[in-house]
């Protein structure tokens, strides 16, 4: 066979008329007629162009434009050589001519795989051709249409006007089938007409989903009809119910902040009134118990403040390796003293738990939390349970709690009470959330220590059910660091006299109480409700103070803001902050030690002030 002639090359760059058709005729015993025939009926349809072998018309086949392919029968093979060409472009028309289709040659391809054209009059041989390329990109186009149109992600249905399904595509019939891929022709099927949207209920492989379904009036086959598109928003549904849940909690979480702060205020100013009081000489018995009362319900009242800012993830933290034996026990001498005498407390310790990374406090207050509402779950009395232990969560062990593989260690609260269905437990973790007939706290305490536990890189897990008790699991990944406790430092005495204080507050009964404070400690306190007094006072006595002790949270220039600008001026004054509501902007250096949470104490005061004037770092924040 001579070696095949280099192909024009036929890419559509070089068909500048898009009417006009690429043929290319395999060359046979026939093959000269046909070409003179196509090339004088049509010269204007056809581009005509002749192969000398198989190999040569693959070649022009793999280089593409080519609408049909002639093939004179008379030629040996003629079904192999259909099959290759079919092979090498199946979008392309195979036209077989010159022989009875109904007595084909064996083998030859007559199932229907190419085009036959029995020995057409020269005048039909053209319009033949024309006719099977016409056909052949009717049917790829048809099967390309159904192939998208099974795999689109949407339903699709055509539905007539009494409302009989004429077309469905495949996710259709997932969505609408009562079993899901069922065939959907000629059953009835209710769906809301209209361009608009609308919301539907659909049943997807028995389950109940969520979807949208838009309609647009169409002609099927002659006839009115209405293409209705559906889709499936489960998971979008599923997608904006978190986010607006998220959303939520952000605006309950930033109200939280900001009533904490006022909270915290007002707290410093009753505590502070309560002690100053406690140490007038002469009191009654009864007003000690009175103030006792007082002391008792502040302390309650600090308690919530603190779980709303930690709800709304505003707490100021101090993070670092805690160990988490020593604050079980130290939480479990407070129960003994919570709980009531018909409730008994079992404490069991892991000996080699080892630490875990959180803040003490955040901590602390978490297993309170949880033995609280284990107490509540007993009001007829009964047992809790505080233990801690190691565990090694494999991969899909920690998937399933929505943590990473590896080593935790679990703090677990169980109570024998009545326990509770598997609905309830689904909202425990949610603020203000009371099922009726049981808990009769806030359900602030579970809130906020779900989120103390996700700061840590935690979870908390509940197991319960009805009369089965219920237990919750605080997962916190352990650290590598030794979990030998480290020696309390040694507690720094205020010294007194000679030391000047530069107090601003822009609360006047908390500075009227702070600065009282001070005062009867032997300092010098001059006070200012806000940086414009401040500044004005340390340019008239900025060499002779040592402490800025400042509000964070301010109107105009913020405490940090403050401290930076008399640093510069004065960079020998050591400084402490103080806020109840520790979200304030806060420089990168600023050290946590160096903020006094509101509501405190007047040895909390005393203590932090002797400890910023002993340690402080002047001149530049704290770092």
């Amino acid at each position: 066979m001579p070696a095949p002639s280099t192909p024009p090359d036929l890419t559509p760059r070089d068909r500048p008329d898009p009417r006009r058709l690429r043929l290319v005729l395999l060359a046979g015993p026939g093959s000269d007629q046909a070409a003179r025939q196509l090339r004088e009926l049509m010269p204007d349809r056809l581009v005509v162009t002749t192969a000398t072998s198989l190999a040569e018309a693959q070649l022009l086949l793999a280089r593409g434009g080519v609408d049909g392919v002639l093939v004179d029968a008379g030629g040996l093979g003629v079904a192999a050589v259909v099959g290759e060409l079919q092979r090498a472009a199946p979008d392309v028309a195979v036209v077989v001519c010159g022989t009875d289709p109904a007595n084909p040659p064996t083998g030859t391809g007559a199932d229907g795989t190419a085009f036959w054209l029995h020995e057409p009059p020269a005048g039909l041989l053209a319009r033949g051709v024309l006719h099977a390329v016409a056909r052949h990109r009717a049917e790829v186009w048809s099967q390309q249409l159904h192939t998208l149109l099974s795999a689109a992600p949407d339903g699709m249905v055509v539905l007539d006007p009494d409302g009989v399904v004429r077309y469905a595509n495949k996710a259709a019939a997932d969505l609408l089938g009562p079993s899901g891929g069922e065939d959907l022709l000629g059953r009835s099927v209710e769906l809301p007409a209209g361009r608009q949207r609308r919301e539907v209920e659909l049943t997807r492989g028995g389950s109940r989903r969520l979807g949208e379904v838009r309609g647009v009036d169409v002609d099927w086959l002659g006839t009115p009809a209405r293409l209705a598109v559906i889709q499936d928003t489960t998971e979008q549904r599923l997608v904006l119910d978190r986010l607006r849940e998220a959303e939520k909690s952000e605006t309950i979480g930033r109200l939280a902040g900001g009533l904490a702060h006022d909270f915290n205020n007002l707290l410093t100013v009753v505590r502070t009134s309560l002690e100053l009081i406690e140490t007038e000489p002469g009191l009654s018995e009864t007003t000690c118990q009175l103030l006792g009362a007082i002391r008792n319900a502040s302390e309650r009242a600090s308690t919530l403040t603190r779980q709303l800012l930690t709800f709304g993830r505003r707490s100021a933290r101090d993070p670092g390796p805690v160990d988490l034996n020593g604050v079980v026990r130290r939480a479990a001498d407070l129960l003994h003293r919570l709980l009531r005498e018909d409730i008994e407390l079992a404490v069991r310790l892991e000996p080699e738990l080892g630490l875990v990374e959180a803040d003490t406090g955040e901590l602390e207050q978490v297993v309170l939390n949880l033995a609280l509402h284990a107490r509540d779950e007993l009001p007829d009395g009964g047992r809790i349970a505080v233990e801690t232990e190691r565990r090694e969560l494999d991969p899909a062990a920690a998937t399933g709690l929505g943590l990473l593989p590896g080593r935790y260690a679990v703090l677990t609260v169980r109570d024998n009470g009545p326990g509770m269905a598997e609905e309830l437990t689904a909202s425990l973790f949610e603020p203000f959330t009371r099922p009726a007939g049981r808990a009769r706290r806030t359900g602030l305490g579970l809130a906020s220590s779900y989120v103390v536990a996700d700061r840590c890189g935690g979870t908390i897990a509940v197991d319960s059910a009805p009369g089965a008790g219920t237990a919750f699991r605080v997962y916190l990944p352990a650290t590598a660091t030794s979990s030998q406790p480290t020696a309390p430092a040694e507690p720094v005495v205020a010294g007194r006299g000679g030391q000047t204080v530069l107090l601003v507050e822009d609360e006047p009964e908390v500075r009227r109480l702070t600065r009282m404070v001070l005062e009867r400690e032997g300092f010098t306190v001059l006070d200012a409700d806000g940086a414009a007094t401040a500044l004005a006072i340390l340019e008239r006595h900025g060499s002779a103070i040592d402490l800025l002790l400042t509000d964070v949270v301010m109107p105009g220039m913020n405490g940090f803001e403050l401290a930076d600008a008399a640093s510069r001026r004065h960079p020998q004054i050591r400084r402490l902050f103080m806020s109840g509501y520790p979200d304030a902007p806060r420089p990168a250096t600023a050290r946590p030690d160096h903020l006094l949470a509101k509501p405190f104490t007047s040895a909390e005061l005393l203590r932090r002030t002797a400890e910023a004037l002993a340690g402080g770092h002047p001149g530049g924040h704290p770092g």
